[in-house]
């Protein structure tokens, strides 16, 4: 179990990603609980449930392998804005990407507003980040999306109106 575990964030995961993951059975009540419990054990991983959301919502075919997360080459990411260099900054780290050659689809929850935001960042706007670094989608202190910033590139450009819009 991870000590550093928000169990709150996990719950609003689950509620956000459960019914689309799983139309047919989220609708079973006694089904929810029980994976809910799962969820709330640690048991179930909510980064492959994203996966499976956005398979079954976009109809795109998972394929998880080295780089990718989809046989058409594109990559799941779900992210949580987090304050960061000592609580001057907050922002939503989208980590682990060096190896990625596919769009990058992602939802990032703000836990201030709770809210969630959609983004479809194709490869060439982040090819050129350095192993040693990251996507940082920033966020006024209040959790308001800083739409406008001084970024080298500007993420919020690729930000996608809902969940479908990720295909």
């Amino acid at each position: 179990m991870n000590p550093d575990r928000d169990l709150a964030v996990d719950s609003a995961k689950f509620e956000y990603i459960w019914p689309k993951a799983y139309p047919y059975y989220s609708k079973i009540p006694l089904v929810t609980k029980f994976v809910r419990k799962l969820v709330q054990d640690d048991i179930i991983g909510l980064g492959q449930m994203f996966e499976k959301a956005i398979s079954v919502q976009c109809r795109i075919v998972r394929e998880s392998t080295s780089g990718r997360d989809f046989k058409n080459g594109d990559d799941a990411k779900l992210v949580v804005v987090r304050t960061h260099s000592r609580g001057t900054a907050y922002a939503a780290p989208v980590t682990n990407i060096h190896a990625k050659t596919g769009n990058l689809l992602i939802a990032v929850y703000e836990r201030k507003q709770k809210k969630w935001y959609h983004f479809k960042i194709p490869y060439a706007a982040y090819k050129h980040i350095p192993a040693s670094s990251n996507i940082d989608i920033v966020f006024e202190l209040d959790g308001t999306p800083k739409r406008k910033n001084r970024q080298s590139v500007n993420w919020w450009n690729y930000e996608v109106a809902t969940f479908k819009d990720l295909a």
